[in-house]
């Protein structure tokens, strides 16, 4: 029904967006790898277990991560693949993690860590403090 069709329709959406298949499947040619793409669960399933058996001894995976890169910011990425008589390279592409945002200063973490603990203490530990040396006072 039209459900499966939008549901194909966001597989391949999602397909063209995030994966450089042709790139992939290059790559899979070369090295006489696995290049399966499917919006199935238990297809995904299964080719991931094909491919974490394939892998197992066979590659070296790096990933070198940026020196001082700044949390937040712009980086690319590029995979890159190297035989002795092939080499394949994908196009560079931009990737951020937007969900971690840019360290605060120095002082403005500190004031943050000492009000966060005058609340606590003023909202807290004295009241409580001051009601169990009311309770011992009632009970002397």
């Amino acid at each position: 029904g039209k459900k499966s069709n939008n549901s194909e329709e966001l597989t391949e959406l999602a397909a063209e967006e995030f994966v450089d298949q042709k790139r992939l499947q290059q790559i899979a040619g070369v090295t006489k790898g696995i290049a399966e793409f499917s919006g199935n669960a238990e297809d995904i399933s299964s080719s991931l277990t094909e491919f974490l058996e394939a892998l197992f001894d066979e590659y070296q995976i790096n990933y070198i991560q940026p020196i001082n890169a700044d949390r937040g910011s712009l980086h690319n990425v590029q995979v890159s693949l190297n035989l002795p008589d092939n080499s394949v390279d994908s196009e560079q592409q931009p990737y951020v993690f937007p969900w971690v945002s840019r360290s605060l200063p120095f002082l403005t973490r500190l004031i943050i860590f000492l009000f966060t603990l005058a609340v606590l203490l003023g909202g807290g530990v004295i009241p409580f403090l001051l009601w169990a040396k009311s309770i011992k006072r009632e009970y002397q």
